[in-house]
């Protein structure tokens, strides 16, 4: 019987702090580091909030992923460009 309730009691507190650690938030979004191909020669851009927040942009790209999606929609105002991959800065 102790052994049973030894066993809850550590099963408790390690749920607890696996729940804690996972639902910890890391930093804040600060933007992307994007590479692609434009006119054959790779470039590389840096798109921070702030920049986002600038265009008014900042209800529709929330991510990496929603800036590649964005700039992909509409890539005719952005030019030509091929093999656009972003990650978090």
């Amino acid at each position: 019987m102790k052994k049973a309730i030894l066993l809850i009691g550590c099963l408790s507190l390690l749920t607890v702090g696996i729940i804690s650690v996972s639902c910890s938030k890391d930093d804040e979004w600060k933007g992307c580091s994007c590479s692609y191909y434009y006119n054959g020669e790779k470039e590389t851009e840096t798109v921070t909030v702030a920049d986002i927040k600038e265009a008014g942009l900042e209800s529709y790209i929330k991510s990496c992923a929603e800036l590649e999606d964005f700039a992909y929609e509409y890539e005719e105002f952005f030019g030509d460009f091929e093999n656009l991959r972003c990650v978090d800065l």
